[in-house]
């Protein structure tokens, strides 16, 4: 007999509770955001460990494999480099040096295989500035780039 004013009274009552509810859902997208931006910096402090944690692995490898080298005596083929579109002349070639680090000294060569500089501690030292004039002194040729092809 009552059922109908007991629902409507319900009924009323949630409606009044409604609006303390309906910023929960505004609240909730803001927490998810909150959230998943904690776990990207969480993913991106892990990924920046591991790359500093591989790069320590890869200076240690090297300074192994230049302590082998250098108790054995052998050169590694990186002391030398050519260019091969250039012939000595009052051109500077500037070869890249972005390869070579600190500590590293390598002779330039050109086309013919003459001296024309070297690359110490990652500068590019080229014989025809009167500072290097007396870079390439004692320095042997190396066989020339062949022209034609076989």
């Amino acid at each position: 007999m009552y059922r109908k004013q007991c629902s409507l009274a319900l009924l009323g009552g949630a409606i009044s509770v409604l609006p303390l509810f309906l910023p929960f859902g505004a609240r909730l997208a803001a927490y998810v955001k909150a959230e998943h931006q904690k776990v990207q910096i969480q993913l991106d402090a892990r990924m920046v460990e591991e790359s500093e944690s591989l790069k320590r692995l890869r200076i240690k490898e090297r300074e192994t494999t230049s302590t082998a080298l250098a108790q054995s005596g052998v050169m590694p083929i990186s002391q030398r480099l050519r260019i091969t579109n250039y012939l000595d002349s009052s051109r500077d070639p500037r070869p890249d040096t972005t390869l070579y680090q600190q500590g590293e000294t390598v002779t330039v060569y050109d086309a013919a295989g003459r001296c024309i500089g070297e690359i110490a501690d990652g500068v590019w030292k080229w014989k025809r500035v009167p500072a290097y004039g007396d870079i390439c002194q004692g320095v042997k040729a190396i066989q020339g780039v062949s022209t034609r092809r076989k």
